[in-house]
């Protein structure tokens, strides 16, 4: 359990202090989920050139360049010595461990102090992303028995592209829809990382495995003693990005173990800044009587430490790393792993077990299994509706959930040898999937009327 920290209390304000609002505070406190939301639905958009840019470059007479990029050799290490990576090992093994990090980070703050915390309040978007991946894997498993091992590969769901579709569609769309499809594509995210670490691992080393335990208890013990500074916890995850590297599990891993072990508070109460703030107030408005005694700048120096210290580390992380993700980390990966040759596709390309069973997963599977659950729980009185949403809107938000892309790649990256026709097959599955998942979803709910929601 992560400890709480002690709130200490200050003295009142100094007299003729002038009235602070504290609603003003709230502003200059960062919420991760409207962080994580806001950079995720306008990379969106760069992540789909990116994509685009990485099939016209491979279908273009620089096609042979384009594989021949991603095979550089890097090494990182000093001294002649280190790891021996290709450049798209890189991409999928190191950069996109520092997406996991912000993706576990975001779980573990929608659990703890989000819009999942509370079993009935996580129950409907857990349930819908448990439909929105059994459902997908079973038709999967059912259409393509003998590459069963792509099942994973349709399960989850591209937040970065589905929000981006949802601000195509704008008002339309009321915030419940979003906040249901933002719960359940985490959840989505949380079950393609125990599919990864359970299914999509190379041969186990237990000595390298037990170096990254050891770990993960640094990682706990950090959290347990309050330590408030991101730094620590960020350096122990390089070490066990490597014992992980080596021990047969996926690396990525290594950054969903470290965000999950972020504390979600900082090291002092609300109630400290606001004291801090009102004391400010006071000294600005006595400086204005007595210019030039540097009181004031020195309470806004310490106001600004005490901001620092409350923000807590998972909080600065989603801040600072959420734009590098959607805006640079993101599209390299599509650029690297979206390259399909279309001119050897045919419709027996489409229709062949592992494509046909991905389409067949994204577009009809994951609707079936969120819409399904959701009207569910409507029956069944666990979810009640807001006066401007309909269940059509929750079949276009469940459609959408089918934009597989980002993570769809990934998962198709580690269960078919890269290259290999049964991965280009796998890639243009997911490619049409998502797509037919995009369109559909946003025409659906395009064609709803705006309802605004009735006064309380």
């Amino acid at each position: 359990m992560e400890p709480e920290p002690p709130l200490t209390t200050t003295s009142a304000p100094p007299a003729g202090a002038r009235a602070f609002d504290v609603r003003l505070l709230a502003r200059l406190l960062i919420r991760p989920a409207e962080v994580f939301m806001r950079v995720a639905a306008t990379g969106g958009g760069l992540l789909l050139l990116a994509l685009i840019a990485g099939l016209m470059w491979k279908n273009s007479r620089f096609g042979d360049d384009y594989d021949a990029l991603w095979t550089v050799p890097v090494v990182i290490g000093f001294g002649g010595e280190g790891l021996s990576l290709t450049l798209l090992e890189l991409i999928n093994d190191g950069f996109m461990a520092v997406f996991f990090l912000v993706v576990g980070a975001e779980i573990k703050h929608e659990l703890v102090v989000g819009e999942l915390r509370g079993g009935r309040r996580a129950a409907v978007p857990v349930l819908a992303a448990l439909g929105g991946m059994l459902v997908p894997a079973l038709l999967y498993v059912f259409i393509a028995p003998s590459h069963r091992e792509g099942f994973g590969t349709p399960m989850a769901t591209d937040i970065a592209f589905a929000l981006a579709a949802i601000r195509v569609v704008g008002s339309r769309v009321p915030p419940f829809v979003v906040k249901v499809l933002m719960g359940l594509a985490i959840i989505d995210d949380l079950g393609a990382i125990v599919v990864i670490a359970l299914f999509y691992g190379g041969e186990l080393h237990p000595s390298w495995l037990g170096a990254g335990v050891g770990c993960v208890v640094v990682l706990l013990g950090l959290n347990l003693a309050g330590v408030g500074r991101l730094t620590p916890y960020l350096v122990v995850g390089v070490p066990l990005w490597l014992a992980l590297h080596h021990g047969g599990v996926h690396p990525t891993i290594a950054g969903v173990l470290v965000g999950l072990c972020l504390p979600t508070r900082g090291s002092v109460g609300v109630d400290v800044v606001v004291a801090e703030a009102r004391a400010l107030v006071g000294l600005a408005a006595d400086e204005a009587e007595l210019p030039g005694d540097g009181r004031a700048e020195e309470a806004l120096r310490g106001l600004q430490e005490r901001l620092r210290q409350h923000q807590a580390p998972l909080e600065l992380l989603v801040h600072k790393a959420s734009p590098l993700v959607a805006w640079l980390i993101l599209p390299l990966f599509a650029l690297a792993n979206g390259g399909v040759r279309l001119a050897g596709l045919s419709m027996g390309t489409i229709i062949a077990p592992v494509a046909l069973g991905i389409v067949v997963g994204l577009f009809v599977g994951k609707q079936l299994g969120i819409f399904a659950t959701l009207v569910a729980c409507v029956k069944s009185g666990l979810l009640r509706l807001p006066d401007d949403v309909t269940l059509a809107h929750c079949w276009g938000m469940s459609i959408l959930a089918g934009v597989g892309f980002t993570m769809s790649l990934f998962v198709a990256g580690l269960a078919f040898a890269e290259g290999s026709p049964i991965h280009a097959e796998a890639k243009a599955g997911i490619l049409l999937g998502s797509t037919l998942s995009a369109v559909v979803g946003v025409l659906v709910l395009r064609l709803q009327p705006h309802r605004r929601p009735s006064p309380a």
